[in-house]
């Protein structure tokens, strides 16, 4: 018999395997006509900067958040691929292809099986959005990410269509 942290650790390690295997995904796109890869992932809690209850919602589920999972500020520094799972400064209006208030994670791919389930299950009223980085930032966000709770229309023209220049993509 294993105990409960032995088996949560052993589904941890088989569902990071399931993740890496599926970080490649092949697609025939008209903007993307290679092997796309996915680097890392982004979290982003959504809520309405003008309502104090949601507002407040956000903080203390961001607060949580940075707690649980030893979380350090990405320093603008993390958009594709960066070392360790960390945060953006709290958006109090609309930023980028963002409609509303947010703040955002990046996710290394072996953070986000428990990540993404812990968010899921604490995000209470906020609109969470989850989406891969493979360095086509429009395809990510618009085509590939998946919402939980309400989807929000994100505006794509703040999105750009190609790879940034500090991705090495692989043929």
């Amino acid at each position: 018999m294993i105990s409960h942290e032995r088996w949560l650790k052993d589904r941890q390690n088989k569902n990071m395997l399931i993740i890496r295997e599926q970080s490649t995904v092949l697609r025939q796109d008209a903007s993307v006509n290679n092997e796309t890869i996915y680097y890392s992932y982004h979290i982003h809690v959504y809520f309405l900067q003008y309502n104090k209850n949601l507002t407040a919602e956000a903080i203390t589920l961001r607060e949580q958040f940075i707690k649980q999972f030893n979380v350090i500020d990405c320093n603008d520094q993390c958009e594709t691929w960066c070392p360790s799972i960390c945060h953006w400064d709290l958006n109090m209006q609309p930023i980028g292809p963002h409609p509303i208030g947010s703040w955002g994670i990046y996710l290394p791919l072996e953070d986000f099986t428990s990540a993404v389930s812990w968010i899921s299950i604490n995000h209470g009223n906020l609109t969470i959005l989850v989406h891969p980085n493979s360095g086509y930032p429009k395809i990510d966000h618009l085509t590939n990410a998946f919402w939980i709770k309400t989807q929000l229309p994100l505006d794509g023209d703040q999105l750009s269509d190609y790879a940034p220049p500090n991705i090495t993509r692989t043929n």
